[in-house]
């Protein structure tokens, strides 16, 4: 079972914005469009599962759960974006160029890391609000 679908994608970025960042040959091809689309939401499915991998839940999901259908999205998203460039001078911590987008797809890989350490559980229906984590313990987890 998938744990995002293209919809998933468009409701946390929008259906152009998402169509733009997926069309990289600006030819308006939507077979190429969609064809890239679906790749990203399998890289981020695998990115999921690797970050969950080893903790409280087994992967892969039978039944996926709201938070993972909602990481997935993200980080799908995110994807394409940055496979168009999107990026800033500004930098992170590791001289990684820090897009418009960072900030998002570090929140999702937060709550992933915290599932998998078993700060945070999968409540169905929910994506976590505020994780409290010390900051000396977030700064360790893997991302």
């Amino acid at each position: 079972m998938a744990y995002a679908a293209r919809s998933d994608i468009e409701s946390e970025f929008g259906v152009n914005e998402v169509a733009k960042w997926a069309d990289l040959d600006n030819d308006g091809n939507t077979t190429s469009i969609t064809n890239r689309i679906t790749a990203r939401l399998a890289d981020a499915e695998d990115a999921v599962d690797n970050a969950l991998r080893g903790g409280a839940y087994t992967v892969p999901f039978a039944t996926v759960p709201t938070t993972i259908t909602r990481a997935t999205a993200i980080l799908a998203g995110v994807m394409l974006f940055e496979s168009r460039g999107h990026a800033t001078d500004d930098q992170d911590d590791m001289n990684f160029p820090r897009h418009r987008l960072a900030q998002l797809e570090a929140y999702a890989r937060r709550v992933l890391a915290c599932i998998r350490a078993g700060i945070t559980t999968l409540d169905p229906g929910t994506w976590p609000k505020k994780l409290d984590i010390p900051a000396t313990y977030s700064q360790s987890l893997p991302t």
